[in-house]
């Protein structure tokens, strides 16, 4: 395969890349769904489907017919994903070219493979605004989900009590930047510290930190959950690092925070690895860059891809 053209739609960014043989990013465009759905306070699914279906023939002007189609095929909202994978599934038949479909969550920790070199068996950690989850990968197309989320994900949470605070969505740049800003906390709880396996839980956090609104000031009610956040969040790979001795690669929206990384880089050292913050957000890049991954690994692309909200394979 020469060169992968790839789509990302899985929710409010819409996505196109390309990547050639040798691993270089050709084109990389995005659009952002933000202004739309500030309004809303959160994505409204069936808004950013109609949004994506606007973006993509702009995003795909002057793309000429590559060797493969990536498209995000899951985890996501399934508006958003029935609209990204519907036009790859044109692509390919229009093009007569094969199609790949690849788990979103699994792609961001693939990202880190376009700026550094990745010797698996690693660990991967997304820490996005939909998901929060713990792989073991041995194999690219093998991916095994070992922790996840028993209800908000880490953005989620951040995007809630940012909203009831009064900022605007999303949530998590103004917060990191008061957590980075505001040393002064108040006490939040360390969700599951009694229980020992991999899993998170940011809804109780949520709660406790919702239960200072009226007697903290929101500036330091935010930076104390950031805090709290990411204290979970090592809590849970400090636990995992006890079984797999292996280094951890962290991506997702969340993972670009100045002070999630700040604090990762000091425990953690050489031992943890991030894809540059642009590439930790939502992209095509990171489809691109899966695809090429799984190919390595003898992966064979079909034409048939269907949306998979709740993707868990790595592939199909």
């Amino acid at each position: 395969m020469n060169e992968i053209l790839a789509i990302e739609s899985s929710c409010d960014e819409t996505a196109v890349a390309t990547l050639t043989k040798n691993g270089q990013v050709g084109l990389s465009r995005v659009i952002s769904q933000i202004d739309m759905h500030e309004v809303f306070g959160g994505v409204l699914p069936e808004a950013a489907a109609r949004r994506h279906l606007e973006a993509l023939p702009y995003l795909l002007q002057g793309v000429t017919r590559p060797d493969l189609v990536c498209v995000t095929a899951g985890p996501g909202l399934l508006p958003a994903l029935l609209t990204g994978v519907s036009v790859a599934l044109g692509l390919s038949h229009g093009w007569g070219i094969p199609l790949l479909g690849v788990n979103h969550v699994v792609a961001h920790v693939a990202a880190a493979s376009l700026e550094q070199d990745i010797h698996l068996p690693v660990l991967g950690l997304v820490v996005s605004g939909g998901h929060t989850s713990f792989y073991f990968i041995e194999r690219w197309s093998e991916p095994k989900l070992i922790g996840w989320t028993y209800d908000d994900a880490a953005g989620e949470c951040l995007d809630k009590v940012g909203r009831a605070l009064g900022m605007k969505y999303p949530a998590g740049p103004a917060i990191d930047k008061l957590a980075l800003d505001i040393s002064d906390r108040i006490a939040l709880p360390l969700p599951l510290k009694n229980e020992s396996s991999f899993n998170f839980s940011f809804s109780g956090l949520k709660t406790a930190a919702l239960r200072h609104k009226d007697d903290t000031s929101p500036e330091i009610l935010a930076a104390s959950l950031m805090d709290a956040v990411v204290a979970h969040l090592m809590d849970r790979v400090d636990r995992v690092m006890a079984d797999y001795h292996y280094p951890l690669v962290v991506g997702g929206g969340v993972s670009a925070s100045s002070y999630l990384r700040n604090r990762f880089l000091s425990k953690y050292g050489n031992n943890v690895l991030f894809p540059s913050p642009k590439r930790s957000t939502d992209n095509a890049e990171m489809i691109a860059a899966y695809g090429r991954l799984l190919l390595d690994e003898g992966v064979k692309p079909s034409a048939c891809v269907s949306p998979d909200p709740n993707m868990e394979r790595g592939w199909c």
